[in-house]
């Protein structure tokens, strides 16, 4: 009944995992690299969220205008004052690289 079963030769089996190899290949340094633009853009959407909370805190409660240092997910952010009407906030990314985002404030 099965007596014409041989199962895989030699160059199929090489063309099998070559494909194989070629497909890990491409798509984990693919991969690992859209993880790390997905945690670089985490990073700027809590960077402008920081900048926002500080700036109605800093509109709505009356506070001073201060520079302040927060850590938040391991990453540590400083807020500053470049004038009366401007403030920064700066970072480094996922990528080791320094980030800064400015914004002009109105009263």
């Amino acid at each position: 009944m099965l007596q014409n079963c041989k199962g895989f030769s030699l160059p199929e089996l090489f063309l099998s995992l070559s494909v194989w190899l070629v497909l890990t290949l491409f798509f984990i340094p693919a991969y690992t690299h859209l993880l790390k633009q997905f945690q670089q853009l985490d990073q700027e959407m809590t960077s402008v969220q920081l900048l926002y909370e500080y700036l109605q805190s800093t509109r709505v409660e009356e506070k001073e205008k201060k520079d302040i240092e927060e850590e938040k997910k391991g990453v540590a952010y400083s807020i500053w004052w470049t004038s009366d009407e401007e403030v920064c906030l700066s970072y480094e990314d996922i990528f080791q690289e320094k980030q800064q985002i400015c914004e002009k404030y109105e009263q």
